[in-house]
């Protein structure tokens, strides 16, 4: 009995370490955030403000078995919001002005995600947190905020869900698309932002 014990274990263990991978992912696509907190209180325009948005990128090394996936991932992403700012000469239009918050910013965060396999499709669920690095680019005068006149570099920390899906051509290779949705805390010298980002990618994964 007791070897027979022995020999399921081997054999349990076995199976666990032969089902462990790790993974590399490299996606890219676009980025939404909201209007940014300044100093806890929202900015204010005379026309009211609206979301920011560009493009965005991932670079993701995960260790995984068949349910679960853990790793790090590193985001580079802009951050900036807009504000009506007047007229045009000719046709008296409503212009928007953009405030570059960041450009980029970099969260290097910790995943975890739970997968559901499908045959060729593998859904995921997980969540996120992490260290947020940016460069501040010069920036604008905002009506109620002076944002930096020179380039400045912020810190800050970023925590988040994210779901996605995974369909593997092969073995190896597989086509990726991920949804983020993600908070995120910034300090830049005596400015603190507050906001949210919703980094939408699209790429490939390689089991190395």
């Amino acid at each position: 009995m007791r070897t027979l014990a022995i020999m399921m274990l081997s054999c349990f263990i076995s199976s666990i370490t032969f089902a462990q991978e790790w993974e590399i992912a490299m996606n890219g696509g676009a980025v939404i955030n909201t209007v940014p907190q300044i100093n806890g209180k929202k900015p204010t325009a005379v026309r009211g403000c609206y979301l920011g948005s560009g493009f965005a990128g991932s670079l993701k090394l995960m260790y995984r078995n068949s349910n679960w996936s853990a790793g790090v991932a590193i985001d580079v992403l802009p951050l900036s919001y807009q504000y009506l700012s007047g007229t045009t000469p000719l046709t008296n239009e409503s212009q928007k002005t953009t405030i570059n918050i960041a450009q980029p910013a970099i969260p290097v965060k910790l995943l975890a995600n739970r997968m559901l396999a499908a045959g060729r499709m593998e859904p995921y669920i997980g969540v996120s947190a992490g260290m947020l690095f940016a460069k501040c680019v010069p920036g604008m005068k905002e009506p109620a905020n002076t944002l930096p006149s020179t380039a400045t570099y912020g810190l800050g920390y970023t925590a988040g869900l994210q779901m996605g899906n995974t369909f593997y051509l092969s073995n190896k290779v597989g086509i990726n698309g991920t949804f983020s949705f993600d908070y995120i805390s910034l300090k830049t010298g005596n400015i603190q932002y507050n906001l949210f980002a919703f980094p939408i990618n699209f790429g490939l994964r390689y089991k190395i």
